[in-house]
C-alpha cells in the first residue's frame, strides 16, 4: 500500500501525531517483525491441538448439562422453582446441593439460618434505619448460585 493512502487512513482513526516519516518507520519494523517462519508448523500443531481440547470439554460441558437437567427434574418442585423468573438450573442445583430436601425444612428461616444470612436493621430511638443482610454463621458458608 502507499505511504500517502496509509497516512490517509489512520488519520482517519488517530488525528494527529502522524506524517510520512512515521508510517515509513512503522513499514519498516513492520517488515522486519512480521512473518518469522521459526516455530510457525510447531505453533500450528500447538492450535490444533489446543482447539481439539476445546471441543471435547465444550462436549463434555453439555453432557454434563443434559445429565444435571435428567437429575434436577427428578427432584421434587423443582419444575416450579425454574418457573421463577432469574433463577437457572445452575442455581437450583447449588441450593439443593448445599440445603438437601427441602422438605426437612419447616420454616425458610431455616434455609436461611443454615446460609449464615441474617436481617440487621440500624435503629436509634425513634429513628429506624436501613435493613440490611449480614453474613453469621458456618464460615464456609452457603454459595447459592456459583455451581
Amino acid at each position: 500500500m502507499p505511504d500517502e493512502t496509509l497516512l490517509q487512513h489512520l488519520r482517519e482513526a488517530a488525528k494527529r501525531g502522524l506524517g510520512l516519516g512515521r508510517i515509513q518507520n512503522l513499514k519498516a519494523a513492520a517488515s522486519r517483525s512480521v512473518g518469522i517462519k521459526q516455530g510457525s508448523e510447531l505453533a500450528k500443531m500447538e492450535l490444533k491441538l489446543l482447539l481439539t481440547q476445546y471441543e471435547w470439554l465444550q462436549n463434555q460441558l453439555e453432557e454434563l448439562g443434559v445429565k444435571l437437567d435428567e437429575l434436577l427434574l427428578q427432584i421434587p418442585h423443582v419444575k416450579q422453582v425454574l418457573a421463577m423468573k432469574g433463577i437457572g438450573r445452575d442455581t437450583v442445583a447449588g441450593f439443593l446441593a448445599e440445603v438437601g430436601d427441602i422438605d426437612q425444612y419447616r420454616h425458610p428461616k431455616q434455609i436461611a439460618k443454615l446460609a449464615g444470612l441474617n436481617l440487621k436493621t440500624n435503629s436509634s430511638g425513634t429513628h429506624t434505619g436501613q435493613t440490611r443482610i449480614t453474613k453469621r454463621g458456618r464460615k464456609e458458608g452457603v454459595n447459592f448460585g456459583s455451581v
